[in-house]
């Protein structure tokens, strides 16, 4: 019986340990979606303010 319940309680943490690293790999994920929304977003916000100062001026 302890052996069983060894057996569980490391597949428990084996698979405790895979969605930790799933967790990781998806928050790696994210920042580069974010970083590279902020920069597209920056971009256009430039380029469309040069227009309209241009278009003003």
């Amino acid at each position: 019986m302890v052996n069983f319940l060894k057996k569980v309680a490391n597949w428990f943490l084996g698979k405790a340990e895979e969605v930790e690293k799933l967790d990781d790999a998806i928050k790696v994920a994210v920042n580069q979606q974010t970083k590279r929304a902020f920069y597209i977003g920056a971009t256009v916000g430039v380029t469309v303010t040069t227009v309209i100062v241009r278009i003003i001026g």
